[in-house]
């Protein structure tokens, strides 16, 4: 439906384009995940020293940003609440390609960084906009965050969207599904990060290009992908389409475009980026009346 193979087929991408996942875990060891990870080479794994001194311990194939609320290694982003919540996002994303297994992330040679921003125990992201402050201090080219709530406007989570964007760090995120909760909703609620100035918001589609009737729509939702139902990586292991629906699983096929873009043109600032996948992507506006 994105026509992602028309696109491979004009570009693969590139492993110097990395995606930040902030999630709340990521199985680092899935098969079709392990070998696209951006590793931290500058990092010793589990040594408990800031090797590259950057303020973060460990954070060589991924970072925990709760780990001291978990009792759990600062750099095991592993996660099995919430469904595998952050395993599912990251293979629409960003899982291996051409490896004789499983599934292809839109990305497809881009590589990813997981970040768990959330506790062990579930209970929602706890550390996400510091999650985005990381990944602005790595240069980290696009971050996807499948996560947000419908709230006032912060000036505070703004600032950190604007340091991102000052960065050169590109922020996707989830539109919300807060279009069922009642009449209009869709239209009149915002749901942060997705509504703030800077951020492409993903609304979520079915396969046939209809809008989800739970999807945030209006602000929050600058472009729509196919996450309903999608297949994906799975936590601990595996693949499957089970619970994944939501504006939490278009957002990543969003990133994965992203990437695709930064490493095409990577004069483009993330505003450019985010432009340039709006103004290029099919109008459905007519079948969604």
């Amino acid at each position: 439906v994105i026509h992602a193979q028309g696109a491979w087929d004009m570009y693969e991408g590139d492993t110097s384009i990395i995606i930040g996942i902030s999630d709340d875990g990521i199985q680092q060891d899935h098969e079709d995940l392990a070998p696209n990870i951006a590793l931290n080479t500058k990092e010793i794994p589990d040594n408990g020293i800031d090797d590259d001194a950057n303020g973060y311990i460990d954070d060589y194939n991924g970072y925990n940003f709760a780990y001291q609320m978990d009792g759990t290694k600062p750099g095991s982003t592993e996660s099995i609440e919430s469904y595998g919540h952050g395993t599912k996002v990251t293979g629409l994303a960003a899982a291996a390609t051409n490896n004789g297994i499983g599934i292809a992330g839109i990305g497809y040679k881009s590589k990813f960084f997981p970040m768990k921003t959330a506790k062990r125990t579930g209970g929602g992201i706890v550390f996400g906009y510091q999650s985005l402050i990381y990944a602005a201090q790595r240069k980290i080219p696009v971050v996807n965050t499948s996560w947000g709530v419908v709230k006032p406007l912060s000036p505070i989570d703004q600032s950190v969207i604007d340091y991102c964007l000052a960065s050169n760090t590109m922020i996707v995120a989830s539109g919300g599904n807060h279009g069922a909760d009642e009449p209009g909703s869709a239209w009149r609620w915002m749901n942060f990060p997705a509504s703030y100035r800077g951020v492409l918001g993903v609304g979520e589609t079915s396969t046939d290009d209809k809008v989800v009737p739970t999807s945030g729509v209006g602000i929050n939702a600058d472009i729509y992908a196919p996450g309903y139902s999608a297949y994906t990586t799975e936590a601990p292991g595996g693949y499957t389409s089970f619970q994944v629906q939501g504006t939490s699983f278009a957002s990543p096929m969003a990133a994965g475009v992203a990437a695709l873009v930064r490493g095409k043109w990577p004069a483009l600032s993330p505003l450019q980026v985010a432009e340039h996948i709006r103004q290029t992507s099919d109008d459905i506006s007519s079948g969604n009346q």
